[in-house]
């Protein structure tokens, strides 16, 4: 499916005043956690997975869908190129 723009995100501790966003944001409060839904930029595309582990304050390791092949891979991911995944749908936006 193709999505529509991401919306722009803020650091929970670096949001501007609530007054002063005028669009839909996204607000990240911590730190990545084992079991967090997230977009990984890889290749100039963003690709769904789920977080398995924490290697470092860095560094995830991630795990994409299992495709009908059940072949489901694992990767070692920089926490700087994760983003919050959103539920996208075509009928709600």
């Amino acid at each position: 499916m193709v999505r529509p723009p991401y919306p722009k995100m803020y650091l929970k501790n670096e949001m501007p005043t609530v007054n002063s966003i005028t669009e839909v944001c996204v607000v990240i409060d911590g730190e990545w956690k084992v079991g967090d839904l997230v977009d990984w930029c890889k290749d100039d595309c963003y690709w769904s997975a789920r977080i398995i582990k924490i290697l470092s304050g860095d560094e995830v390791q991630i795990e994409l869908p299992i495709p009908p092949t059940r072949q489901g891979r694992i990767y070692d991911a920089f926490c700087k190129d994760l983003r919050p995944s959103l539920n996208w749908s075509p009928l709600e936006g």
